[in-house]
């Protein structure tokens, strides 16, 4: 899981969508509003597709790293770390 870094044209830090691996890409097309998608004149070139980097960083800290990160924590059955909850006592009630 990889961030891009930002690149800058005339003060305008973006990335280009094409930059994305695949499933950075699909999964940042799918929360991404269709209308933050910009196109910029690079001496005399029309680049598509392009996002302001500010809306990818917020989407990669805020929606993507938190989906690729462990949320649930694996339950161990408190045998096999050597407690029984079969104990009657309740000196720890």
């Amino acid at each position: 899981m990889e961030k891009l870094s930002s690149q800058v044209h005339k003060g305008i830090h973006y990335i280009k969508l094409a930059d994305l691996s695949k499933g950075q890409r699909e999964a940042f097309e799918k929360w991404l509003d269709k209308e933050h998608i910009i196109s910029i004149m690079i001496e005399n070139s029309i680049v598509k597709d392009c996002v302001q980097f500010n809306e990818y960083d917020y989407w990669f800290e805020s929606v993507y790293s938190k989906k690729k990160s462990p949320t649930s924590v694996k339950k161990i059955s408190p045998n096999r770390i050597g407690m029984s909850f079969n104990n009657t006592s309740t000196e720890n009630a």
